[in-house]
């Protein structure tokens, strides 16, 4: 191989945090438990596997695996040690989304339930629908939304 991974790492350093390095699977080992690195989750990004790698004290390196690459950036936070702070630091649209698509969901689906609960033969299956349907809607566009700020602060 004729790039290692701490050259990965060094690229890293030089840029901002979530900015991606593609680097193509001729110049670097697989990433394996002998390099530190720990098979991992990530967002959904058509990618075959994630793995990360601690660096820096609490960042890491999150690495994405496709079929003849590697999209690999830096995190603040290791999800291993700190989740809750990953999310906070790196993913909010994670916890905002869900925290958005649980109250609406139950807003909308308690104020749908309130107002046929005697009009209708089955008040609480139409309420549940909308409140997955609220919820869904709502998560989903507070999710895209705090997902596109962020990108946006960080450039």
């Amino acid at each position: 191989m004729s790039y290692e991974w701490g050259g990965v790492k060094s690229r890293l350093d030089k840029l901002g945090y979530h900015k991606d390095v593609v680097v193509s699977k001729t110049k670097v080992p697989p990433p394996n438990d002998y390099d530190g690195f720990v098979e991992s989750i990530g967002e959904p990004d058509l990618q075959k596997r994630d793995f990360r790698r601690r660096i820096n004290g609490t960042e890491c390196m999150h690495v994405k695996e496709y079929s003849d690459y590697y999209k690999v950036h830096r995190d603040r936070v290791d999800p291993k040690y700190d989740p809750i702070g990953h999310l906070i630091e790196d993913s909010p649209e994670v916890p905002a989304g869900l925290a958005a698509a649980i109250l609406s969901g139950y807003g909308a689906g308690k104020a749908h339930y309130e107002n046929i609960k005697y009009t209708t033969e089955h008040p609480i299956l139409e309420s549940v629908l909308v409140t997955l349907g609220s919820g869904a809607g709502t998560g989903l566009l507070t999710y895209l939304g705090v997902k596109l700020l962020r990108e946006l602060l960080e450039e």
